[in-house]
């Protein structure tokens, strides 16, 4: 499999445009392609160690690089000033930046060449992966950096102990947040998301607390998977479409379903100590088209009301019900 360009590529004076998947294991990519000032093109900075870090220079005069750009591999940048040069903040026909270390490992260095890689305000999505800062710089989540983001996501920044509130982020539709090991508790501003409307929580295995007492943002859709010690969650999700719970503790499922009245779509699943569900899950959502249930081993009741009775399931809305995996269940 080929995983280096040709040193030749950079004799192609009048390049514009330079395919290249950002799946493949790309392990170099030779200084010299950056010459053509007019390079339009380059899905993908591979900053290697072979340059210590200087490859990620090149991008410095490309001010006219369009789409989609990855740089992969920041681990080898270990001066800001590397960074710096790398001059993000003047293409402004970028609309999505995904910024990969490859590995997460705890380094501050991380911090500072992450904060000098701002980019230019036309931004529409940023992912940062594997990043090993213990916090991320400002401008990630300033309304004055990044007014127009539609989509921001986390992966894998072990080492982060707190997730960034975006609530400065007027134009911020999807927000997604996974592999934070350290994260403990989130709160600070969430419930003033204007315009969310996906939001997807996963391997957050040593979250405890959402300390939103009422989300008003209009999130759609809300996905959260792996976080099996997550005990306290907001109650209040107005305007929620489609809901997934996968292997989450059994008080965040009661505390996140209990109060819902707008869902269409709810799947619950893996969930080792939940024992009852509230009657909101299917009555109250007089919308709801289909559940979905599984592998939760201690439910014995799929609805009951606030006094512990239970609940004719034929009085709600279910188009469709799926149940498996829940050999406790004695009624429905």
């Amino acid at each position: 499999m080929l995983n280096e360009l040709p040193e030749y590529l950079t004799n192609l004076k009048n390049l514009s445009h330079l395919y290249l998947l950002q799946h493949t294991t790309w392990k170099k990519i030779p200084q010299g392609i950056g010459k053509p000032h007019f390079l339009r093109t380059l899905p993908i900075c591979v900053v290697s160690e072979e340059d210590a870090g200087c490859g990620i220079a090149m991008l410095g005069n490309l001010n006219d690089l369009r789409g989609s750009l990855k740089i992969y591999d920041l681990r080898h940048v270990k001066e800001a000033r590397l960074a710096r040069i790398a001059n993000l903040i003047d293409k402004r026909g970028l609309r999505k930046l995904i910024l990969g270390w490859s590995t997460s490992i705890g380094d501050d260095d991380d911090f500072n060449v992450l904060e000098e890689l701002q980019r230019h305000s036309n931004l529409k999505r940023l992912s940062i992966e594997n990043f090993g800062g213990d916090r991320f710089p400002h401008w990630v989540s300033s309304g004055l950096a990044l007014p127009n983001i539609i989509s921001i996501s986390m992966d894998d920044c072990d080492h982060c102990e707190h997730v960034p509130s975006f609530a400065e982020l007027p134009c911020l539709e999807k927000l997604n947040i996974e592999s934070m090991m350290r994260v403990k508790s989130m709160g600070s501003g969430m419930s003033s998301y204007r315009s969310l409307k996906k939001l997807h929580l996963k391997r957050l295995q040593n979250l405890e607390e959402w300390l939103e007492e009422e989300v008003m943002f209009p999130c759609l859709e809300m996905c959260i998977e792996d976080c099996p010690n997550l005990r306290r969650a907001p109650h209040s999700f107005p305007s929620l479409k489609s809901l997934v719970l996968d292997d989450v503790g059994g008080t965040g499922v009661v505390s996140i379903t209990s109060s819902l009245t707008s869902l269409a779509s709810l799947t619950i699943g893996e969930c080792e100590d939940l024992v009852l569900l509230s009657k909101a899950c299917l009555l109250k959502n007089h919308q709801l088209e289909e559940a979905i249930v599984y592998d939760c081993p201690q439910l014995q009741a799929f609805a009951q009301n606030n006094n512990g009775e239970e609940v004719d399931v034929v009085e709600c809305s279910l188009q469709e019900l799926k149940l498996g995996g829940c050999p406790k269940l004695k009624k429905l």
